[in-house]
């Protein structure tokens, strides 16, 4: 039987001994428009595992379970429910790692959508990257779990509207789609199909 501390008089009060501390969770969101031909969703999702990897030990070691979902925004319906503000994104317990939101033209993204799209650009000690450097989010996630109020966005939006741009892509590949310029493709049998781009 477990022995217990002598905090107070009263055993209701006390803890005993040699419990094991209550795990905690930190949950990481990955948000992007596209995984196939985005290469900064895709640069962005395998930097983000390794990441991960490496600052799964000492989270493991101070009580903490990471739990990573992966969302594709495929519609602009969905991106104003998640609050998306630009691709890819990814969020520590509901909070963008990038406070500044800054974007450049991403060629895969204006294939896409028939349309100049502008992709996230990542900021890290005033240099601009397609790609965020693995130290970005290693420092987001530990700053998150052992200093939360430290230089972090306020979280999502109570009031938010889909940024132009974003919209701008949504409505471009609608058009694209009716126009069967991304929907078709051939199946196994060589007979078109459509898949579903928007």
């Amino acid at each position: 039987m477990a022995e217990r501390n002598s905090c107070c008089g009263k055993s209701d009060c006390c803890v005993p001994q040699g419990t094991p501390p209550q795990r905690r969770s930190v949950d990481i969101q990955f948000l992007y428009l596209d995984l196939e031909t985005c290469s900064r969703c895709q640069g962005t999702e395998t930097v983000l595992a390794e990441a991960l990897a490496e600052v799964a030990r000492v989270l493991d070691s101070a009580g903490y379970d990471v739990r990573l979902t992966k969302i594709k925004v495929e519609t602009e319906q969905q991106a104003t429910s998640l609050r998306l503000v630009s691709s890819p994104t990814i969020r520590v317990n509901s909070h963008d790692i990038q406070v500044d939101v800054r974007e450049s033209v991403c060629g895969p993204c204006s294939d896409i959508s028939g349309d100049a799209t502008d992709c996230r650009v990542w900021v890290y000690q005033g240099v601009e990257y397609d790609v965020p450097p693995k130290a970005v989010i290693v420092e987001a996630v530990l700053r998150e779990v052992f200093s939360p109020e430290e230089n972090r966005s306020t979280g999502l939006p109570a009031e938010f509207a889909l940024p132009h741009n974003l919209k701008r892509f949504f409505e471009s590949r609608r058009a694209t789609c009716g126009a069967d310029r991304c929907c078709g493709s051939a199946g196994r049998s060589g007979a078109a199909t459509r898949t579903r781009c928007c």
